[in-house]
Formats: structure tokens, C-alpha cells, sequence
């Protein structure tokens, strides 16, 4: 693997989520938080009940990594992203809250400029 550097970060890769969730199992970590680590880039993940921080986290992760707006609009496809954001117009409600915060950021840059 040392000397295939492709094959390593297929590697990682590949046990990552399984290498994250025994990890913080033996941590001690809540089941909740294992869960994250396992399926954080598990686009296609589907739990019942509400929203929790593994949707979070994969909605986090597109949305980093789709940063243009035309590209966002593929997040409503992803199970995660319905859960988080129920609405009609959920990318409508995303660009809003992302609006909100940079707001909110520029006000305490601001605060801490000043």
C-alpha cells in the first residue's frame, strides 16, 4: 500500500466508515455519533423518524461539495437532505439559512475587528 499511493487512499476510502464507527464505539461514544462515522458519506442513507446528525453531516458534505447553486439542486434527490429540509422550495430555504449565517459571520468579524 506504501507504495501505491492510489491504492491507499482507495483503501482509506473504502474502511473509513467502518474503521470511524468501531473507533467511537470503543471510544464510548453515543450509538448516535457511531452512526455518523458509518454513514457520513452514504449518500443514499435512509433512517426513520426525524432528522439526525448523520443527515446533517451528509447534507454538510454535498453541500461542500456541490458549491455551485445549479449542482445544489441535485441535494433534494439525497434522503438526508428531504429530512432536513421538508419544505416545498427546500433549496430556496438553504440559500436562505446560508444568507443568514453569512450575516451572522460578518457581524462577528465585525465584532472582533473592532
Amino acid at each position: 500500500l506504501v507504495e501505491n499511493i492510489g491504492l491507499l487512499d482507495k483503501t482509506i476510502k473504502e474502511l473509513k466508515p467502518d474503521l470511524g464507527n468501531v473507533m467511537l464505539k470503543r471510544w464510548n461514544f453515543s450509538d448516535e455519533m457511531a452512526t455518523v462515522a458509518a454513514n457520513s458519506e452514504n449518500w443514499s442513507y435512509q433512517h426513520e423518524g426525524p432528522a439526525n446528525f448523520a443527515d446533517l453531516v451528509i447534507v454538510a458534505h454535498l453541500h461542500h461539495a456541490l458549491a455551485d447553486q445549479a449542482k445544489q439542486e441535485k441535494l433534494e434527490k439525497v434522503p438526508a437532505f428531504k429530512k432536513l429540509f421538508p419544505a416545498e422550495n427546500p433549496t430556496a430555504e438553504l440559500r436562505q439559512i446560508l444568507a443568514q449565517a453569512q450575516e451572522q459571520l460578518e457581524h462577528t468579524r465585525q465584532l472582533l475587528t473592532a
